[in-house]
């Protein structure tokens, strides 16, 4: 049955009010909107909400559509800001977001250009494993390309690769600088300042390592 006007009026005003929602509730907007309101509630002081929000940053960086829409709305740097929280989980879901961001070409434009690779290498000294590992991709994926490339040695990060292959305890990170310190010596770029560091003396260092993977990009 289709109500009339003022019979709708009354029926709307005898229903009960909702409840609002939670503070802590995701609540979802579409396009452009919805990651202009998640840089807003990434703002926030609610710890609940802001990893809702990484979460689901996470889910929808998936897509490199909506992955390079949500780089239209700053996002970018607020992920950079959660890389600073003493929360793990904020910073792990942060660092995971950025590590997709450099699977695009707009993405990796976007990282080069907004000046934040180095705030990208603190996260070397991460305690958590898995929050190391996502910035040493992120690394890697830029690597692939000369303005990578260029912007890893502007930012001063070949000299802390050559330090953290004496510092580093866990393989699988130890595994991940090798990998990326081969990509970037595939190149002129970055060669010739390399070998001005005791690079070569902590790769021989490698050479009998148990892990089989280490002893082989140590060897390359």
């Amino acid at each position: 049955e289709t109500l009339s006007n003022s019979r709708f009026i009354t029926f709307h005003r005898a229903q009960v009010n909702p409840q609002p929602d939670p503070q802590s509730t995701l609540t979802f907007a579409y396009g452009t909107s919805k990651y202009n309101k998640i840089v807003n509630q990434m703002k926030g002081d609610d710890p609940v909400l802001r990893k809702k929000v990484l979460v689901e940053i996470n889910e929808d960086f998936h897509q490199a559509d909506k992955l390079n829409e949500a780089l239209d709305s700053g996002i970018l740097m607020n992920l950079i800001y959660c890389c600073r929280e003493s929360d793990n989980v904020i910073r792990e879901l942060a660092s995971r977001a950025i590590l997709k961001i450099a699977n695009t070409e707009k993405g990796r434009v976007t990282l080069v250009s907004s000046r934040c690779l180095a705030i990208v290498a603190n996260l070397f000294d991460d305690s958590e494993t898995q929050i190391r590992h996502n910035a040493y991709t992120c690394l890697i994926n830029l690597a692939g390309f000369i303005y990578g490339i260029n912007s890893i040695i502007d930012n001063d990060i070949l000299r802390i690769l050559v330090d953290k292959l004496v510092a580093e305890r866990e393989d699988i990170i130890l595994i991940l600088i090798l990998r990326l310190m081969n990509i970037l010596l595939e190149g002129d770029l970055a060669t010739s300042l390399l070998l001005n560091t005791p690079v070569l003396e902590r790769l021989n260092t490698h050479l009998t390592a148990s892990n089989w993977e280490i002893r082989k990009l140590a060897a390359q």
